[in-house]
């Protein structure tokens, strides 16, 4: 059904060889980042991914605000999100973040973040010394939410975890 995606069959001892794939040029979703004022955001962070292929595409916004992800096939349907540092995801127009791609690319998408909320802290051992490296995942608690976040641990064992949408978050701890 994805004609960027095939079943091959390797078989032990030997060389599956010539196995091609010929890309079609990929569809785009086009639009702008802005804050809840109407300016546009510029570096911010724009992540678009089709669920149905795997498709998936990372940008960042312009001067004006304007980004393009591209790569995408008819038929996919692609959430787009997008972060920058102290701010949060308050809307996507004029739909919820998901977009279905029909046989032309999709415009006129505007993403609106607003201040965020932070979490910050310090990881330490269990006798109270700093932990460097230690990956820490929040995630939005709320069913209806999918925001997450993901940062390491500083060498003093510091971090911060910003651009949160409000609510509550388990945060979960990793070593690196």
């Amino acid at each position: 059904d994805n004609e960027n995606s095939r079943f091959i069959q390797a078989k032990a001892g030997n060389d599956t060889a010539n196995v091609d794939f010929a890309l079609r040029r990929g569809l785009q979703v086009r639009g702008i980042v802005v804050d809840e004022s109407g300016q546009s955001i510029s570096s911010a962070r724009v992540h678009g991914f089709a669920s149905r292929g795997m498709a998936s595409d990372f940008g960042e916004s312009k001067g004006d605000g304007s980004f393009v992800l591209s790569g995408f096939a008819p038929g996919q349907r692609v959430s787009v999100s997008a972060k920058k540092s102290g701010l949060a995801l308050v809307k996507i127009e004029p739909v919820d973040g998901e977009v279905t791609i029909q046989d032309k690319s999709v415009d006129g998408i505007r993403i609106v973040l607003g201040k965020g909320a932070s979490i910050s802290g310090v990881v330490v051992d269990a006798q109270g010394r700093p932990k460097a490296d230690t990956g820490l995942y929040a995630e939005l608690t709320d069913p209806d939410g999918s925001e997450s976040d993901w940062e390491t641990s500083e060498a003093d064992g510091s971090f911060l975890l910003d651009g949160l949408a409000p609510g509550e978050y388990q945060i979960s701890l990793s070593r690196i």
